[in-house]
């Protein structure tokens, strides 16, 4: 990152420790510095103010404690973010502890060989970590997400995983209000949950 980006952050970072409004600070700073859409979406990925990134750090689990529970994995959250890992993609550490990617694809997305190589690297640490149950949880709207839940489905059973992969027209709400430890970096998720588990940031350090 410029040197310029890490000016920015620092000055994000001071904002919000100090109460200033998240949205309003975010424009001041990138307005500041000049930044394109790809240094905003650092900023409002990755910079939190320290009361907020201490909360979110206090929920994240360690991938030892899954044995046995109930996942609740956000499809196309989790899934993006190892492609970018695994596959060169722009990655930030975060003030909260999570690891995010920068590349605002969901929308998007489409089902490739990244795709594969990823949910393989995903679905061997389940096996390896051996939860209860896995709930893969894909946004209906995206194209192709019941395509790509039936061959999340197909892994599942061919690796002796129980579990599922559905679709949801409002993944949010399953993942806030279903019981068990939910897997995502979504920060507005994480606020509303006990517990959440970080697969990218295993998987990130793993290969660090």
């Amino acid at each position: 990152m410029s040197s310029e980006i890490y000016k920015a952050i620092e000055d994000f970072r001071y904002l919000l420790n100090r109460g200033y409004n998240r949205s309003s600070a975010l424009r001041f700073v990138s307005d500041k510095y000049g930044l394109d859409i790809k240094g905003r979406n650092i900023l409002e990925r990755s910079v939190f103010s320290e009361k907020d990134a201490k909360r979110r750090r206090s929920k994240l689990v360690d991938i030892k404690e899954i044995h046995d529970q109930r996942l609740l994995i956000d499809g196309y959250n989790v899934l993006i973010t190892v492609e970018n890992i695994l596959y060169g993609g722009e990655i930030v550490e975060c003030d909260d502890g999570f690891i995010r990617d920068v590349s605002a694809t969901f929308g998007k997305y489409k089902i490739k060989k990244e795709t594969f190589g990823a949910l393989d690297k995903i679905l061997s640490i389940l096996k390896k970590f051996n939860p209860g149950e896995v709930i893969f949880c894909f946004d209906s709207q995206v194209s192709y997400s019941g395509r790509l839940s039936q061959i999340v489905r197909n892994e599942l059973k061919r690796r002796n995983i129980r579990g599922n992969a559905k679709t949801f027209k409002n993944v949010d709400y399953v993942l806030i209000n279903e019981s068990g430890i939910v897997c995502t970096s979504d920060r507005v998720i994480i606020d509303k949950v006990k517990k959440v588990l970080d697969i990218p940031r295993y998987i990130y350090k793993m290969r660090s």
